[in-house]
């Protein structure tokens, strides 16, 4: 499932309330995940705002426990859209917001815009 966010609010409390961890990665796969905290999310929406069609160099990973392991972009999203996948992605769209990526709707995607036509 894809939905594209202009505001990120609802997705910081919700990774706030459930604890999880955010993983910054590289989409590319070279470097080593790096653990960052949900204030990750805002940085990351802020950052799509000034792209002007150019794509951001990382995603992010989010779930109970940091990512370990380099992997590119298209890698993760096959992750999380396995069935039994407990995370999902945020991926800076280049015309500004974010796109989030999971195997089911969580709560905070209700009330984004579907974003099926996405692609990395």
């Amino acid at each position: 499932m894809r939905y594209l966010h202009d505001r990120v609010d609802e997705i910081v409390r919700y990774v706030e309330a459930q604890g999880l961890a955010v993983t910054r990665c590289d989409r590319n796969g070279v470097t080593r995940p790096v653990k960052v905290g949900a204030a990750a999310i805002l940085e990351m929406l802020k950052a799509t705002r000034e792209l002007g069609g150019a794509l951001l160099p990382y995603y992010l990973w989010v779930s109970s426990a940091p990512r370990e392991q380099a992997s590119k972009l298209e890698i993760g999203i096959a992750e999380v859209q396995a069935p039994r996948a407990e995370a999902f992605l945020l991926i800076g769209y280049d015309d500004g917001g974010a796109v989030s990526i999971s195997n089911r709707k969580l709560s905070f995607q209700a009330g984004a815009r579907p974003a099926d036509w996405w692609q990395p």
